[in-house]
């Protein structure tokens, strides 16, 4: 099990490295994710 480190951008920000998913088909991706500093709808409208 890998510990979830989160990276502080500014701005309240907050990146999560190295995210990995397995596809149906076998194939694995590794992506980026980052996250705004408040809940709710984004882009806000």
């Amino acid at each position: 099990m890998t510990e979830t480190r989160l990276v502080d951008c500014g701005n309240g920000v907050r990146l999560e490295r190295g995210v990995r998913c397995r596809l149906s088909d076998g194939v694995e991706v590794v992506s980026d994710h980052y996250y705004p500093p408040e809940p709710g709808p984004h882009p806000p409208y």
